[in-house]
C-alpha cells in the first residue's frame, strides 16, 4: 500500500508532523509514505540564481504562512517527532526540480537509510 501527502511546506513543523503522525497508524506491511517537497541546500553549495530562488520561497513561506523551507536535518526532525519508527528510505530529486522525493518506511522494515538524488 502506498500513501502520498503531497507538500508540507505550507505547514508549521508541528502541523506537518501531526499529519504524518495521524497516516502512521494505517500503514501496513510494505507501506509508504512520500513526501514531495523541497529540500533545502547547504547556503553555496548550488548556482546562485537557484538558491536565491530557494530562498525567496523560503520567506514567502515564512510570511505567508508561518511555516519554511527545510533542510534536510530539519525534515528528519519533523519526521522524528511524527513518530519515532518513520525512517527515511530514500531522498529522489528529479533533474531539473526544486522539488524532491523522500520515501519513508517503518523501522521494522528499513535496515538502511539512503539519501540519493536522480543526478547521481
Amino acid at each position: 500500500m502506498y500513501l502520498l501527502r503531497l507538500i508540507l511546506h505550507d505547514w508549521s513543523d508541528v502541523d506537518a508532523a501531526r499529519m504524518l503522525a495521524n497516516i502512521v497508524p494505517a500503514m501496513g506491511k510494505g507501506s509508504r509514505i512520500v513526501v514531495m517537497d523541497i529540500v533545502m541546500p547547504a547556503p553555496g553549495s548550488v548556482p546562485c540564481s537557484r538558491e536565491r530562488l530557494l530562498r525567496l520561497r523560503d520567506m514567502t513561506m515564512m510570511q505567508v504562512f508561518n511555516s519554511h523551507e527545510r533542510e534536510m536535518e530539519d525534515w528528519k526532525s519533523v519526521f522524528e517527532r511524527a513518530d519515532e519508527r518513520l525512517r527515511l528510505r530514500g531522498v529522489y530529486q528529479p533533474f531539473g526540480s526544486v522539488m524532491s522525493l523522500m520515501e519513508l518506511g517503518l523501522a521494522e522494515e528499513c535496515n538502511w537509510k539512503s539519501t540519493q538524488t536522480a543526478e547521481e
